[in-house]
Formats: structure tokens, sequence, C-alpha cells
């Protein structure tokens, strides 16, 4: 009895110079942490963080784990009372888990008054409210998607599971995630998921998932036709509502066979282990680079000086391998570009018939690395010539699974950005002709006759220059050189030969 009457004194008593603040977050923007959402903060002393006001204990400063906030009507507005010393500030953040690194980016301030205060709901990780969802009711959304490239590729075996994560960036009211399944005994997964509302005006932004052994592995996805500035959501797949309606049952399809389209089927990286020591030959097709050189482009080093303006610089500066999948050549994950690159020899790929290459002068580049069994499958680098990073922008790299049984891998210069790349169409691996004109027609006068072989040999004996547009009519033979052969051709051409 005492001790409750010490209790009811001592309350009293605090209550002359405490308030009762209750500081609250909207969560609907976050997927919120298993472990709870968080508050934490302190006084200018930096001591305490007000008082429990249930047992009157001080709260510790700047403790991550110390006061849970609770969502009791699951609106995703989470909130928590605290006793705060009045005419006091204090600085606060919270916290969308429960250690640090997962607190918002900056501390918040406030500063007590002399009366109890409920706080308006702030949106987590901004000053701002959180933008309201303006959703439609639709019917029923499908998600449908073919496995036999990633199955092919290594990157997805018939007993691993398949999910679609979507809603991201607040197209969808939460962010959900449901499992695919397949369809009969093919490859086809799908699911449909009813009644739901979406945002119109956002879009839908979603992924595909694998789960392998309990563990969650995203797809190898980027977005080429992304323009946002949100750089994760270029990695996301995209789906225009602009044009649904209220009740319509939506289906997204993602089964084109092609490496560039927006609905390209899903690919994965292998994270199985080689199992035993394997050599692996590395090729690149360098092609890509050169007819989109020829074309008029220049492939800028992002960070150095490497600029490839002319298709010869690519048999005069050589081709170099970087990434993870390189770690045996001498160590290192990434080299550093440039000058370091272009004198790591052992990260140089030939086109010379050594070193694995087959074929010399066929403008497909070789390297080999020997892995060890505890090496994975799935293996991620990127190209340079000279030793630059001039194949494209910041976080696009390739990535390539490990056929044990056939451990040579091919792939194509620039097809981790291939918009880019419009000389060169990665589906069929052939150029794209961009020459304005009819080959052959060096002078652009919609015709193929002797004026223009006039023009090619002044070109070529140093008494006139030919315009982009014209060095590219003028290559008959498309061997990235205007020289005698191409007159020959284009003689043969005007004889009907």
């Amino acid at each position: 009895m005492f001790n409750h009457i010490l209790l009811v004194f001592l309350t009293l008593a605090l209550s002359q110079d405490y308030a009762l603040v209750t500081f609250q977050v909207d969560m609907s923007n976050e997927v919120v942490s298993e472990d709870g959402v968080y508050i934490m903060g302190g006084d200018e002393s930096f001591l305490e963080f007000g008082l429990n006001p249930e047992t009157l204990a001080p709260l510790p400063a700047w403790t991550p784990d110390a006061i849970a906030l609770s969502d009791e009507n699951n609106d995703n507005i989470f909130q928590v009372s605290i006793l705060l010393l009045k005419n006091s500030s204090y600085l606060y953040k919270f916290i969308n888990g429960n250690s640090f690194g997962q607190d918002e980016a900056s501390n918040r301030s406030y500063i007590v008054g002399e009366e109890d205060e409920i706080l308006s709901p702030v949106c987590f990780n901004s000053l701002d409210p959180c933008a309201s969802f303006d959703g439609i009711p639709i019917s029923s959304i499908t998600f449908s998607t073919n496995l036999s490239n990633a199955i092919a590729n290594n990157g997805f075996a018939l007993g691993d599971m398949l999910l679609v994560r979507w809603g991201y960036g607040g197209t969808q009211l939460t962010e959900r995630t449901d499992t695919l399944l397949a369809q009969g005994f093919g490859t086809t997964y799908s699911v449909t998921i009813d009644s739901i509302e979406v945002n119109v005006d956002s879009g839908l932004f979603y992924q595909y998932y694998k789960i392998v052994d309990n563990i969650q592995y995203r797809e190898n996805y980027f977005n080429f036709d992304f323009d946002g500035l949100d750089q994760n959501m270029a990695e996301r797949r995209f789906y225009n509502l602009q044009d649904i309606s209220e009740d319509v049952s939506l289906s997204i399809l993602d089964n084109v066979n092609s490496n560039v389209d927006s609905r390209r089927m899903p690919q994965f990286m292998n994270t199985d282990p080689i199992g035993s020591e394997l050599v692996v030959t590395w090729e690149v097709d360098m092609r890509p680079a050169f007819y989109q050189v020829y074309s008029g482009s220049t492939l800028y080093d992002i960070q150095g000086v490497v600029n490839v303006t002319s298709p010869y610089q690519v048999y005069e500066l050589g081709v170099w391998m970087n990434g993870p999948a390189t770690y045996y050549a001498n160590g290192e994950d990434w080299t550093s570009w440039g000058a370091v690159l272009a004198n790591t020899d052992s990260k140089k790929m030939w086109d010379d018939g050594t070193n694995g290459d087959e074929i010399a002068g066929d403008h497909v580049y070789t390297i080999q690395f020997t892995y060890d069994s505890e090496s994975t499958l799935g293996q991620e680098f990127k190209l340079g010539i000279g030793g630059g990073d001039n194949e494209s922008g910041y976080g696009l790299n390739h990535i390539e699974n490990i056929n044990i049984n056939n451990p040579v891998i091919r792939s194509y210069w620039g097809s981790i950005n291939p918009l880019f790349y419009n000389a060169w169409n990665y589906d069929t691996n052939e150029p794209i002709s961009l020459c304005n004109g009819l080959i052959g027609d060096s002078n652009l006068d919609g015709e193929i006759s002797v004026l223009d072989i006039v023009l090619i040999v002044n070109h070529i004996i140093g008494l006139d220059f030919l315009t982009q547009d014209s060095i590219c009519g003028s290559d008959f033979n498309s061997d990235f050189s205007v020289d005698i052969l191409d007159i020959v051709l284009i003689v043969s051409n005007i004889l009907g030969e």
C-alpha cells in the first residue's frame, strides 16, 4: 500500500516538470522490419531520453533497441508516448528495426512546451508527410513468366521456388510477395491475386526472386528504358498502368525470348560451387564496339580518359576483363581502371590464336582462368578497351553462369547497355545498318555509280575526305576500312556481278 501511495506521489510531483509527448511515424512507404519500429534520442546532455510513463524509469539516450513503437490499429502509423522535461530541447530519430544502420538519415528536433502533446505523424526518413496512396480497385492481377532460359543457363532448377515481389515505390498500397507455381510439367510459372488496388499514375514496379535452401536470390535484371532519379528502381521490372480501368483483370507476361526486351524471361546467378578445379574460357565478341564507333558514337571512359572514337583503337589499345570473375588472375576482384588495368597482363584478352583464342583476327577476344572447387558457377565482370571503364555506366556488369560440361562462355561487348549500342542486334547478334543511304553510295546522291568510285579514290590518296555518312556507305564489305577492296566490290556491283 505504501509503495502504491509513493508511486502516485512521485507521479504527481513529476507531472509538474514533465510533459507527455506522443511520437508518431508513418511507415506506409516502408517494408517494416521484423524487429519492429523504434525511436532513439536524447536531451542536450546526451544522458537520457525522458522517462518511461509507466515505470518513471529513465530511458537511455541514443539506444536503438530501448524504445519500441506500436501500431495497434494496423494503419501503418506507429506511436509511443514518453515523458519529456518541459521547456527542454531534444534530438531524436526513428528506426526501422532495432539497430544502428536502420535509423533515419537525419536527426529530428523537438522543443517541449508546458502541455502534453501528440505530434502529427511524419513519414519515415522524410520531413514531409507520406504521400497518400491514390489507387483504383481491379479484379485481379496475374504474373506469368517462362523460366526456360533461366534453366538453360543453369540459373534455375526445377524444384526451386519462384516469388514475385511487387508494389515498390508506392505503386501498391504496401509491398507484397506472392509465390508463382509451375503450370503443368512445363517451364511456365504464374500466380493470380484477386481484389487489389494499384496506383495507375505510378505504374507497377516488381521483381522475381528464387529461393534455394531458404535463401532468397534476386533476378539479374536492368530496365534499359528507366529514366527516373532512383537508380534502385532501374533494377526492377516496370508495367505501365495508364490505360487500365477499374475492375479489370490484368495479366503481366514476362515470356519474351530476348536479351533486351522489357518483357524478357528472368535470369538468375548460380551461387552453387563449381565442385572441382576447372579451366574456363571467356570470350567476348567485340564487333558491337566496332560498329557502334563506326556509326559515329564515342565510347566514353566514365572513370578516366580512354575514350574510344575510332574502330582502329580497339585493335591498337586491346581489351581487358575486370571484376570478380577475374579474381584468379591476380587476387583482385576489381583492378583499378585505366593505366593499372592496362598494365595487368593477367587480365588482358587476346585475339591472336593464343590463350584459348580459336581464330586469330576474328574480333573475338579470349582469356582463360582456372577456378578452384569452391568458386561459384555464377560470375560477374565488365570489359574495357585499353583498360578504361568504357563499356557502359556504373553498376552495369555482365553476369554469366559457368557450364561445367562446356566451360566456354561467349559474351558480347555492350550487351549490358543495348539501347546505347544501337548499331548491334543482341538477339540475332548481327550488326544493324545505320548508314544514311545505299551501301556503296559514297556521295549520297541515291545511286551507285563511277562518281562514288572517284570520291573513294580521292579519299584513299588524301585529296578529299569522306563525311561519316559517306564513310559508312563507302565501306562496302563492312570491314571498318575504306580501301581498294571496296572499290573492287562497288565496280562489281555496277557491272552487275
